[in-house]
């Protein structure tokens, strides 16, 4: 029966990747090393499993011929729109004073 973090982990795969999920899994770890309390060998075996079959759909998925995404979003326009005015807006001369020696000519 999975438990309440497996259910987390599992909602969790519709929105980020599994390497996402994994270091979940290492914070959790970490949190109990952290605190001093052993890991429970049978939830550490649990969560083992559950991970080798999230890894194994995956690669069924892949092996199928679905295509493999970055992770990433495209940044949208409009947002990319608000980056550059409040880069403008903070006047710290940030672009001004960046060496331009890479630049590479037309």
């Amino acid at each position: 029966m999975p438990t309440d973090f497996e259910y987390f982990l599992l909602e969790k795969t519709k929105t980020v990747r599994i390497s996402t999920l994994n270091s979940y899994r290492s914070a959790l770890k970490d949190l109990y090393r952290r605190k001093e309390v052993p890991l429970p060998s049978a939830y550490d075996k649990s969560l083992t499993t559950f991970f080798s079959g999230l890894k194994r759909l995956q690669a069924d998925k892949y092996q199928s011929g679905s295509p493999k995404d970055s992770g990433k979003d495209p940044l949208q326009y409009s947002r990319y729109q608000q980056l550059c005015e409040a880069t403008l807006l903070r006047q710290d001369a940030f672009l001004l004073d960046y060496p331009m020696e890479h630049d590479v000519p037309l």
